[in-house]
Parts: C-alpha cells; sequence; structure tokens
C-alpha cells in the first residue's frame, strides 16, 4: 500500500463500486 492521499478508492475491492445515481 502506498503512502499518500487516495487518487481514486482504496485498494480494498478489485470490482469498482456501484454507480449510485
Amino acid at each position: 500500500y502506498y503512502q499518500g492521499p487516495p487518487v481514486m478508492a482504496p485498494p480494498q475491492y478489485a470490482a469498482p463500486p456501484p454507480q449510485r445515481n
């Protein structure tokens, strides 16, 4: 895990988060 601010999302889940529209 790299030290720094999360660019998009923390590397916890491989699949992308569901788009809640």
